[in-house]
């Protein structure tokens, strides 16, 4: 099985996720790393959000 065979695998990506959700940037990078992944990992990021402010640039006036 290739790399890329196994993060089709969610419940792999969601572990790896569950490991990540503690770094920010690592969990960030991992999310960029194609697009199967990016949507479970950003889904975790969401989640961990502490706070609107990184949004905040991005709100119309």
């Amino acid at each position: 099985m290739g790399v890329r065979a196994v993060f089709t695998i969610m419940e792999i990506v969601h572990m790896i996720c569950g490991f990540l959700e503690d770094d920010k940037m690592a969990l960030l990078s991992f999310a960029c790393c194609n697009q199967v992944i990016s949507e479970t990992a950003l889904d975790v990021l969401w989640a961990k959000m502490d706070s609107i402010m990184p949004i905040v640039p991005f709100v119309p006036e």
